[in-house]
C-alpha cells in the first residue's frame, strides 16, 4: 500500500495559506476523496502567481488523484479566504466525476477561483491531447511526446459565499493560518 506523494509548500512572501495541511487530510478523509485503489488522494499546497480571467485560483482537484489548495494574497481577509475555501472544497467533492480513458489523450480536472466581487466560480477543464505518430525510422525519445494540446475550460457553478457558513470538518481547532 503506497502513501500519496503530499506536497507541503511555504508561502510566498506577500501570500498565505487559507487552511492549515493537517485540516485539508482531515477535509479529504472524512470527505471520502481516495484513487482507484481506496487510499485518500495526493493534497498539494502550492504558490501561484497567475489569475486567470475568472479570478484568484482557490483549488483544482484532479478526480482520483490530487487537491491543489493555492495561497491567497494577503489583501484578501483570512475569514473570507477560508470560508472560501471551505465552500470551494466542498463543492469540488459534490462535482467530482472520472471519465476513463485508457489511451489518456482526453482528461478533465476542477478549478475553483475567487473574484474580486467575492463570488466562487468552479470550473472544469478538459484538456484534450494529440501523440505524434512513432515511425520505426525516428528515435523512441519522440514517441510519448505530444503533438498538440487544446484546452477548454467550462463554468459550472458561481456562488456567492455566506459569512457564517462553515464546515465541521475544516472548522474544528481554532488556530492561526498565518
Amino acid at each position: 500500500m503506497s502513501r500519496p506523494k503530499d506536497l507541503k509548500s511555504k508561502p510566498k512572501h506577500g501570500t498565505f495559506f487559507p487552511i492549515r495541511f493537517s485540516d485539508l487530510i482531515r477535509f479529504v478523509k472524512e470527505t471520502d476523496l481516495n484513487d482507484c485503489f481506496g487510499n485518500r488522494i495526493a493534497i498539494r499546497l502550492e504558490n501561484r502567481e497567475r489569475t486567470s480571467e475568472f479570478g484568484i485560483p482557490l483549488a483544482d482537484l484532479v478526480p482520483e488523484e490530487e487537491l491543489a489548495l493555492y495561497s491567497v494574497p494577503e489583501h484578501i481577509s483570512e475569514s473570507a479566504a477560508k470560508n472560501a475555501v471551505i465552500i470551494a472544497c466542498e463543492e469540488l467533492c459534490m462535482i467530482q466525476s472520472r471519465k476513463n480513458n485508457f489511451n489518456s489523450t482526453k482528461y478533465s480536472y476542477f478549478c475553483a477561483y475567487l473574484n474580486e466581487n467575492g463570488t466562487i466560480t468552479i470550473t472544469r477543464k478538459d484538456v484534450s491531447v494529440q501523440r505524434p505518430k512513432y515511425r520505426g525510422t525516428q528515435k523512441f525519445s519522440n514517441a510519448f511526446g505530444t503533438k498538440k494540446r487544446k484546452v477548454s475550460e467550462t463554468v459550472l457553478v458561481t456562488k456567492i459565499p455566506n459569512k457564517g457558513m462553515e464546515s465541521d470538518a475544516l472548522k474544528r481547532a481554532p488556530h492561526e493560518t498565518r
